[in-house]
């Protein structure tokens, strides 16, 4: 999702060669949608399902994307789940508004990027803040072009001894001059 609501999409990937028929899946939790029949999703491939998907194409030039769909993602808390025609569970995550979620994904108009699927979705380790504002629906999030990107708020204290702490998740140092 993204700050503004007629922006919101969830973006699917196919990470095998294989295409897949996804004919009569369906999009649960805070964002209700059925994917028509006959809508295959090549190897290697994004699908883009959005809340408005005319917004969404005139503010990013993207390709393909269905929708609408009924619900709203919540900048505070909520539910993502993608089911099968059978009805089985693909992927589902619950993701949250509190500090081991990207803060920059909570409503400043980042999306939420399964960065590190190793973790699981259900894990806020396996989640990123988008590199762009707005997320990028259809593509590959691009990698960061600055080392300081990837310095997060750890921590902070306010109670007469007041701190902050950062953080650099990365194997490198980031110069913060």
């Amino acid at each position: 999702g993204t700050q503004d609501p007629v922006l919101e999409f969830v973006e699917l990937y196919n990470s095998s060669p294989i295409s897949v028929d996804l004919s009569g899946w369906k999009l649960r939790g805070d964002a209700d949608f059925d994917i028509p029949d006959g809508t295959r999703l090549p190897g290697g491939e994004f699908l883009v399902i959005a809340a408005d998907p005319g917004a969404l194409a005139n503010a990013g030039g993207i390709g393909t994307i269905l929708g609408p769909w009924t619900g709203t993602l919540s900048n505070n808390s909520g539910t993502v789940r993608l089911r099968k025609a059978s009805g089985g569970i693909v992927l589902e995550t619950n993701y949250r508004d509190n500090s081991r979620w990207p803060l920059a994904a909570d409503g400043a108009g980042h999306s939420l990027v399964l960065a590190h699927p190793s973790f699981g979705e259900m894990s806020p380790q396996a989640w990123e803040a988008s590199t762009l504002y707005g997320g990028s629906p259809g593509f590959v999030d691009p990698p960061s072009s600055s080392p300081l990107d990837k310095i997060i708020i750890s921590e902070a204290l306010s109670n007469g001894t007041d701190f902050v702490e950062l953080h650099t998740p990365g194997p490198a140092p980031a110069d913060l001059t």
